[in-house]
């Protein structure tokens, strides 16, 4: 099966070899570290330690402010890269050893510090600006606005409503002085006497009282100087922004190589830390995939002398993790598996199995020639023009194979972009199989049929299931009825249908009733085996009957096939029907509405009918065939490997 056993490695090495190991470890990227408590730990050069931190940090920050100055010439590569460049192992190590990255870092914080101080400049100055603009036209010396020994002044600012109430209830002061400079400004110069009742006043309404700069100089000569200061930052910041934007274009590929490598390196610092050992020796457990191990042992074997390794029993009470390994055209449904969580260690792999059926209702879902064609024109594209992220890729190939099963069911079905195919030639209609629209029913069968034939499987898988964890006589004993009762169901439909020869057919009718009560009293009686008692086994024996209700609701599931092809080729008919109809007769300004119709329509058409297809399809996967054979999830395999947050690795070439 594509599930791959897992062994338990105890590795033993030698002190001072252990941070090596990890790092090899670490780049081959196959072990998953079992994390052990110890009173012995490794101890490491905290100066070392923090100075490799130091210097990851400063690439982290240098990469994100470089990135915002660099402009991605395709806007659909960020989507499917990443914004991540590519490299080897080899050249990020070339690098390394070459590139000169404390003066770019040094280079990069004096323009990020430039610019930080210039932006709380600007925005100061901003504010200031705004603060000093409303007070323009007063032509005196903005120093003035302190007061003096005998008068207190209140430069206030706020909605017009709100001034004019200050003015209202201030008005009747005497000593006071009320000058409207705008809108929005208002001047209050009272003597020191009244300044209490003044304060009052202000407290109790919605106004600012302004601190402005003091500066001998009248309004308008500080604003002045204030948008001459402004202009001339603004030309600085203008002028490193272009640096930042050249440094960006030369350097941002090569600091997001570094930062990488430099968080790799980190990790296997942190990871050699939590290493037990004692004196001079380091010990640590992994996980690793059975054929990988003998690979990774050779290896070390050769790198590492001395070093030993035990192969460890794995206890009832442990959980292995799981590994899923698939390849060829299955390889790509991983990605439905583990949407729904990786198996546990005793259940089977259902990616191969779900490949298969997953295409086929995946087509007949979308059922448009047309739209899978589309639908594979763009998952194609992506797939070949950028290197995708393997998550992205397993996604984008299996809605590729989806949009293929589409184009074989859009001709089956005969639909093509919502037209049928008779409309279109005599060679079509003569490849269209079903009408699921002017004839809905076969199409409702053919469902039920592809219902019928999963759960079976699903049902038969249970059995090997059983059989792989040394339980083959429960598993015969709970499925093989239920299995021979599905038999006898399929008999009596066929014979129905008048396809087999009449004395078949007829003694298929006659027998089948009999057969039918026969696989149902099986049915209860090796459920009952289970019960404790008499009273028990009975009742477990009828309720196992009940379990017929829910397979035929699991199969019946199976209709939403029919339903979602009958959504999308019906949309579509309306689509162009609602486009003729607006493009009336001739060339004109209707032919071009007509056309964003078509486009706007099938576009829209094409994204719900692939959202649902791929829901749906995946849904009758997790509930009406996981649930016949899987008995849980369980713990995925996590290695021990080389993040490639903004590097993509390429293989090293030769030489």
């Amino acid at each position: 099966m594509a599930q791959i056993p897992v062994t338990k490695v105890r590795f033993f090495i030698n002190r001072d070899s252990s941070e090596a190991l990890v790092a090899a470890l670490h780049e081959a990227g196959s072990v998953e570290l079992i994390e052990e408590k110890s009173d012995e730990t490794l101890t490491v050069d905290e100066q070392t330690d923090f100075q490799h931190r130091h210097k990851s940090a400063r690439l982290d920050s240098a990469v994100e402010f470089l990135s915002q100055y660099h402009k991605e010439k395709d806007p659909l590569r960020p989507m499917f890269e990443g914004a991540r460049v590519t490299a080897s192992k080899k050249e990020i190590n070339e690098l390394f050893s070459s590139h000169d990255t404390d003066a770019v870092l040094d280079e990069v914080h004096r323009l990020q510090t430039r610019l930080i101080e210039i932006r709380a400049k600007l925005k100061a100055l901003g504010e200031e600006e705004r603060t000093v603009k409303a007070w323009e036209r007063l032509n005196f010396p903005l120093s003035s606005f302190a007061g003096s020994e005998s008068a207190a002044v209140f430069p206030l600012h706020g909605s017009t409503r709100e001034l004019d109430l200050v003015e209202e209830k201030l008005k009747d002061q005497k000593e006071l002085l009320l000058e409207r400079v705008g809108e929005n400004a208002l001047l209050v110069v009272a003597h020191r006497s009244i300044q209490e009742a003044v304060d009052t006043v202000l407290r109790e309404s919605e106004v600012e009282v302004l601190n402005l700069p003091q500066k001998n100089e009248t309004a308008a000569v500080a604003l002045a100087s204030i948008i001459e200061n402004e202009k001339a930052l603004e030309g600085e910041e203008a002028e490193l922004e272009r640096a930042g934007a050249e440094l960006a274009l030369r350097e941002l590929a090569n600091l997001k190589r570094l930062s990488d490598r430099a968080r790799w390196s980190a990790a296997e610092l942190d990871t050699a830390a939590l290493i037990p050992r004692s004196e001079s020796v380091s010990v640590f457990d992994a996980w690793v995939p059975a054929p990988a191990w003998r690979e990774l042992e050779t290896k070390l074997s050769e790198t590492f002398s001395p070093i030993a390794f035990d192969i460890l029993p794995v206890s009832a009470e442990e959980v292995p993790p799981t590994v899923i390994e698939n390849h060829g055209v299955v390889h790509p449904y991983e990605f439905i598996t583990r949407l729904y969580g990786v198996p546990s260690h005793k259940d089977l792999d259902p990616t191969p199995f779900l490949a298969g059926f997953f295409f086929i209702f995946f087509g007949l879902s979308l059922s448009d020639f047309g739209y899978g064609f589309v639908l594979m024109a763009l998952t194609g594209t992506a797939l070949l023009r950028y290197k995708v992220q393997k998550g992205m890729r397993s996604l984008l190939t299996t809605l590729f194979f989806g949009g293929l099963g589409a184009a074989i069911a859009g001709i089956i079905y005969g639909g093509y972009f919502g037209v049928s195919a008779a409309s279109i030639s005599p060679v079509l209609q003569r490849l269209q199989a079903f009408d699921p629209i002017g004839d809905p029913m076969p199409v409702f069968f053919l469902a039920l049929a592809f219902g019928v034939l999963q759960v079976m499987f699903g049902i038969i898988l249970d059995i090997v299931r059983t059989a792989k964890n040394n339980d083959i006589v429960n598993g015969l004993l709970d499925n093989v009825p239920w299995l021979l009762m599905f038999l006898i169901l399929i008999a009596y439909t066929v014979a129905q249908t008048g396809v087999l020869p009449e004395e078949l057919s007829t003694l298929i009718v006659n027998t089948w009733a009999p057969l039918a009560i026969g696989a149902a009293v099986l049915i209860s009686l090796t459920k009952a085996r289970l019960g404790k008692g008499i009273v028990d086994m009975a009742l477990k024996g009828v309720l196992a009957l009940y379990g017929g209700v829910s397979y035929f609701s699991d199969i019946l599931s199976y209709s939403r096939l029919l339903a979602l092809g009958l959504a999308t080729s019906a949309l579509g008919f309306s689509i162009n029907l609602i486009a003729q109809i607006v493009g009336g007769e001739g060339l004109g300004i209707g032919t071009i509405f007509a056309v964003l119709v078509l486009l706007a329509g099938h576009t829209l058409n094409i994204t719900l009918s692939t959202l649902g297809a791929f829901i749906h399809s995946s849904r009758l996967q997790y509930v009406e065939f996981f649930g016949k054979f899987l008995t849980g999830t369980g713990r995925s395999f996590t290695p021990f490997a080389r993040e490639e947050k903004h590097t993509i690795l390429l293989p090293d070439t030769p030489g």
